[in-house]
């Protein structure tokens, strides 16, 4: 009678400690979940991408082994509390990932602001100088016209900037340099074969 009692007893007691070990890990999935979303809203979809979508990837598979799970008698979870823990660690090193790359690309900007100013008041400087006969005069107004069209495009890149549309305006000052760059030397090498005349 007593061998049988402890046997219940001790089944009872495995029992209980079976299903206190088959709980879902709800806290440190919500730490997880939230430790994502705080890399998202630093921008992590658009200056670590890959990293993101691997944070991402990795906390549905760990949601898919816990659905799995879930339906096993004997459920313990315990190789997944470990696994949302490293989530939470993964997505809070592509959230510092994701501000740096934006400071970077905010800095890109800027030196890249700075350098296409300069050359449009190079080019401006250097369209004055430039020999304005028969045939000049045409294609000195078409450069005027495309050193224009250089000033509106670094305006818009300011506008996307303010925003906080970073990439793309960082991609449209970059373009409007270019382009800017390719005015400067056509104008340098007009004045120069005019210089030599």
């Amino acid at each position: 009678m007593k061998r049988n009692l402890l046997t219940v007893i001790m089944a009872l007691g495995m029992i209980v400690f079976l299903s206190s070990c088959g709980k879902v890990p709800q806290a440190e999935i919500d730490n997880a979940k939230l430790a994502i979303e705080n890399a998202r809203a630093a921008g992590s979809e658009l200056y670590a991408p890959e990293q993101f979508a691997m944070v991402e990837d990795s906390m549905n598979a760990i949601m898919e082994n816990i659905e799995a799970r879930k339906s096993k008698m004997f459920k313990n979870f315990k190789e997944e509390k470990a696994q949302l823990e490293g989530i939470v660690l993964l997505a809070e090193d592509t959230r510092l990932a994701a501000e740096a790359k934006k400071q970077e690309v905010m800095q890109e900007f800027q030196d890249v602001l700075a350098t296409v100013t300069t050359l449009i008041a190079e080019d401006k400087d250097l369209l004055t100088k430039a020999p304005k006969g028969k045939e000049g005069k045409l294609a000195l107004q078409a450069i005027g016209n495309d050193i224009a069209a250089v000033e509106e495009s670094v305006s818009s890149a300011n506008g996307m900037y303010a925003e906080g549309k970073y990439i793309p305006a960082l991609d449209a000052i970059k373009a409007a340099n270019e382009k800017a760059m390719a005015l400067n030397n056509e104008l340098k090498e007009v004045i120069a074969k005019y210089n030599k005349r």
